[in-house]
């Protein structure tokens, strides 16, 4: 990994000791089982509204286990440095990442991707409210979309797993929006018809 190296907005002060900056290289010999664990350790909410970058509980595990510094360490940064550290780490895990399937390109419809959240039993323990957000379920998502095993996503590097949760993220909001769009259209189409004298 290159540019692993966050550099403090200004200098942080924790337990005493005045840091400038904070080293990421430990991420490369991360699995992705650790996306999944750090949202078990965040909870349930971890999945409800927030996105899975902008929670600092899940960073904070993940920056833990790449740094060896507490979590306590990044939970306690002022909130630019915090902001700054989150976007660089996952940043710095999608420059990492091998290409993965773009699920966009394969046509996959939506009832097809509900079909394929429903075969799922992996992310069960998780229980989170939204599907784009629950990594466990994205994995197994992708895992039956594709063919590649789960346990090759669980077990490969973070940063790959990483590219996979953001792939089967992006397919699932495309995919809503079209619906939402379809929707809209045909609620105009009906509110036209409706208002439109007869012939």
């Amino acid at each position: 990994m290159k540019n692993t190296v966050y550099r403090f907005a200004v200098p942080y002060t924790f337990d005493g000791e005045t840091y400038t900056e904070v080293d990421f290289a430990g991420a490369e010999k991360l699995k992705g089982k650790i996306l999944h664990d750090a949202q078990l350790h965040a909870g349930r909410k971890s999945c409800d509204g927030l996105a899975f970058e902008k929670n600092l509980k899940i960073f904070a595990y993940l920056a833990n286990a790449a740094t060896g510094r507490s979590m306590e360490f990044f939970e306690d940064m002022d909130m630019e440095d915090g902001m700054g550290a989150m976007a660089f780490f996952y940043d710095l895990l999608e420059r990492e990442a091998e290409p993965v399937t773009n699920l966009s390109s394969m046509g996959i419809s939506t009832s097809t991707l509900m079909r394929a959240q429903e075969m799922i039993t992996y992310a069960a323990n998780s229980a989170c409210g939204m599907m784009a957000q629950n990594v466990g379920l994205c994995f197994a998502v992708y895992s039956v979309l594709t063919g590649k095993p789960l346990h090759e996503m669980v077990s490969g590097g973070v940063a790959d797993a990483y590219a996979i949760l953001l792939e089967v993220r992006s397919l699932f909001f495309t995919q809503v929006l079209r619906k939402a769009k379809e929707a809209q259209a045909a609620m105009k189409a009906s509110e036209e018809a409706e208002t439109s004298p007869s012939a």
